[in-house]
């Protein structure tokens, strides 16, 4: 039997307003070599008879028992999709028309990526455009050392290799409160490398009621714990050995928004990242450089928010 070339994984919870729109983008891509793997998690709505009415045999619909999060429905889409890359799409958002083909090209021409994203822009309830988002990297080596601070990589505009994520036994992490693609990506990354397409692959829908924002919105003070969790996770998997005090200074001041602290501490944090720095070139890490660029980057960005305050 011939192998499908893109499985598309798209949990839908509470999306009525917006599934459809969704599903008809991946429906209407250039690239056709697909199946469409619906997860219903049960949000109650009205989301699922908009599926079940689009008639189409490449969309596949498969239901959970009870609601179970996007970390649990993203696993089962995971575990029946057959394709030989696996593309993720949220409930809400938009796929640039050539999104699956100019992803499909990447990794068919480039075997030594094992994830490729692109670039978003942000739209509203209606769909249109608010504003680009953040910068597209595309540099493997600079995205590894980003994924120690941050997330880098735009969800919905993701494709891996099914074989990679099976022969590494890769997942996503249920209870990390909308960062379950973050944590996903920094064990991607520990075992393969990421690169991003500088091209806009999808429209992000930004409305209040979306997973992420109502996430943040709700469990801040968790959400905060599980980012420091991640960071520290993905310092180990990278090969870093800082004591328990360095890891805790180093995911406070780089913690997921924009805070401010006292010049003590960054002079300190310093001299954390300057270790990490050193331990990068005693290992032979291939992305010093970038790790270093990134590290100066993104102490000086916390220096320059600390000035702005005094």
């Amino acid at each position: 039997m011939r192998q499908t070339g893109i499985s598309v994984i798209m949990p839908v919870y509470c999306a009525e307003r917006y599934v459809e729109e969704a599903i008809t983008s991946i429906l209407n891509q250039t690239f056709q070599d697909f199946e469409l793997l619906v997860i219903d998690d049960k949000g109650g709505d009205g989301s699922m008879d908009i599926v079940r009415a689009m008639k189409d045999p490449r969309i596949k619909v498969l239901e959970n028992d009870r609601n179970r999060g996007i970390a649990y429905a993203t696993n089962v889409g995971l575990s029946h999709a057959e394709g030989k890359y696996i593309a993720l799409m949220d409930d809400d958002d938009i796929a640039m028309k050539d999104r699956l083909q100019l992803e499909y090209d990447y990794l068919e021409s480039h075997p030594d990526i094992d994830v490729v994203g692109g670039g978003e822009i942000n739209v509203d309830e209606a769909g249109q455009v608010i504003s680009y988002r953040r910068e597209v990297i595309c540099n493997p080596e600079r995205i590894k050392a980003e994924l120690l601070f941050r997330d880098r990589i735009h969800n919905a505009t993701s494709m891996y290799r099914r074989e990679f994520v099976e022969k590494n036994h890769l997942f996503y992490r249920e209870g990390f409160l909308g960062m379950q693609d973050f944590k996903f990506w920094t064990e991607c990354a520990a075992f393969g490398r990421i690169a991003n397409i500088d091209r806009v692959l999808s429209k992000w829908r930004n409305h209040g009621g979306n997973t992420t924002s109502k996430t943040i919105e709700e469990h801040w003070a968790e959400r905060k714990g599980k980012f420091a969790e991640i960071q520290k996770e993905s310092l180990k998997m990278q090969g870093f050995a800082l004591s328990e005090e360095d890891q805790t200074l180093f995911c406070k001041i780089f913690a997921e928004g924009n805070n401010v602290f006292a010049l003590e501490e960054l002079l300190e944090v310093q001299k954390v990242l300057m270790k990490i720095i050193r331990q990068a070139r005693n290992k032979g890490d291939d992305n010093v450089r970038e790790l270093e660029y990134v590290c100066r980057s993104n102490w000086a960005g916390r220096m320059k928010q600390c000035a702005v305050w005094e």
